[in-house]
């Protein structure tokens, strides 16, 4: 398979849709979270700074990595990695980086007033500064 063949089989699969979803869900809901905030506590409570950092950690270290992995795993079906197979590498990296996304967007609705339930504290994704 080319590249421009794993490209485009990367931009026609539900996982890429599932993750611009709960990423588009995390910032328009966390632009919301600021400007809550803000107002609330009348306080500065957007600043681009915090936009730019969720997009360089989510976005690029998170998504674009992903991303690379599945090119790859798509270009060289039969590589494996201390025997596991990239595709299945690729999945892995999926599912930990959904869970991370799910993390941030449940911290995001608990900034805005709703939280969820008695989530634990999973790192720097649902700790609050005090």
């Amino acid at each position: 398979m080319t590249v421009n063949e794993a490209l485009q089989k990367l931009l026609h699969d539900q996982q890429l849709v599932g993750i611009f979803v709960l990423v588009g869900a995390d910032l328009v809901l966390g632009v919301l979270a600021a400007l809550y905030l803000g107002l609330k506590n009348k306080v500065e409570g957007f600043k681009f700074g915090r936009l730019v950092d969720f997009l360089q950690d989510d976005v690029l270290g998170k998504v674009l990595p992903w991303a690379g992995i599945y090119v790859f795993s798509q270009m060289y079906t039969g590589l494996a990695v201390l025997g596991v197979d990239l595709e299945s590498i690729a999945t892995g990296i999926w599912v930990a980086m959904l869970a991370a996304l799910v993390a941030s967007l449940t911290t995001t609705l608990g900034d805005l007033g709703l939280p969820i339930g008695n989530i634990p504290v999973l790192g720097k994704a649902l700790s609050r500064p005090t």
